[in-house]
């Protein structure tokens, strides 16, 4: 059952249909009616507040007479315009989500928010009154139009998709590849209390965690130097690979930068990947500030002296 506050069921219908959702057809088999209370809304402006009354005893009707599971109002802030006293509101919302429960039916109540990171809600008591919130956002943030969903509440069950895979897996290793996609699509700060939530998660499990970004140029320079340092701070071990040229080639150098609690290796040493796997090579000579932005690359057929430059040196 689809209750509308604004929209009437004959644009919802034409809107639906663009979509591929046949709503005449489902209409007709008994599958989905309408509650029509936009003309209800535009009807209590001229004569006084909304008659809720009137709303829940529809609902009662339409869910009964189809055997409706599921109970859609959109949008019901629309009622609550009519009110101004906060209380007032909390208490019909609460009226309305009791109603809904105690007919057995899944619903979903739509509303709009007045920022899109300020606050949960727009009258600031529906998040408290409802069981479950769930906030789409529609961002345009550096001349790109992000979508997210975000659920904020889920009550009686645990909402985190990867925490519950984790208790019902039971993993010895977690591998997330890569942090890199992850900040393409959540801000620092969103990234960071992942992290701190996962580590939370892993470590109570004693679960050994691989987590990848690609090197330097798509995560760590899109952070804040501190939010960079907060997620460095949070890895036991901390390894860099680096590709590089050298002699016509590239070339790769793999290096230990932190392992806590333990002694490792402080050299740089050279990395080849092939059929067989990764196999770590010789310590990395003739090279400096390879883990940098600009390597410096020594050839050793040549050398220099200062005021003039020699040729090729020869072994005796």
């Amino acid at each position: 059952m689809f209750v509308t506050f604004e929209e009437t069921p004959t644009d919802i219908r034409r809107n639906a249909a663009s979509l591929g959702l046949p709503i005449e057809r489902w209409e007709a088999e008994g599958r989905w009616a309408f509650v029509d209370a936009s003309a209800d809304i535009e009807e209590s402006s001229t004569v006084g507040s909304y008659d809720f009354n009137a709303l829940v005893a529809r609902v009662e009707h339409v869910v009964h007479q189809i055997g409706a599971r599921r109970v859609s109002l959109d949008f019901f802030g629309a009622i609550f315009t009519r009110f101004s006293d906060i209380g007032i509101v909390r208490h019909e919302l609460f009226r309305i989500a009791s109603c809904l429960e105690a007919l057995g039916v899944t619903s979903v109540l739509t509303a709009e928010r007045a920022a899109e990171h300020d606050g949960v809600s727009w009258y600031g008591v529906e998040e408290f009154v409802l069981n479950n919130v769930i906030i789409l956002r529609n961002v345009l943030r550096q001349e790109r139009r992000r979508r997210t969903v975000e659920i904020v509440k889920f009550r009686g069950a645990s909402h985190r998709r990867l925490r519950r895979s984790v208790a019902e897996f039971a993993p010895a290793r977690l591998v997330i590849d890569t942090l890199s996609a992850l900040e393409r699509v959540a801000t620092p700060r969103a990234l960071l209390d992942f992290l701190i939530s996962l580590g939370a998660v892993l470590r109570l499990r004693e679960i050994t965690a691989l987590l990848t970004s690609a090197a330097g140029v798509h995560l760590t320079p899109a952070l804040a130097p501190s939010v960079a340092v907060e997620i460095a701070s949070l890895a036991d071990v901390t390894i860099l690979l680096r590709g590089f040229e050298h002699a016509a080639e590239i070339q790769r150098a793999i290096a230990v930068a932190q392992a806590r609690g333990t002694a490792h290796e402080q050299s740089i040493r050279q990395v080849t990947i092939d059929g067989a796997g990764m196999h770590i090579g010789e310590r990395l000579r003739g090279v400096s500030h390879i883990l940098a932005a600009d390597p410096l690359v020594e050839d050793p057929q040549w050398t220099t002296a200062p005021g003039r430059a020699q040729g090729p040196r020869t072994d005796e």
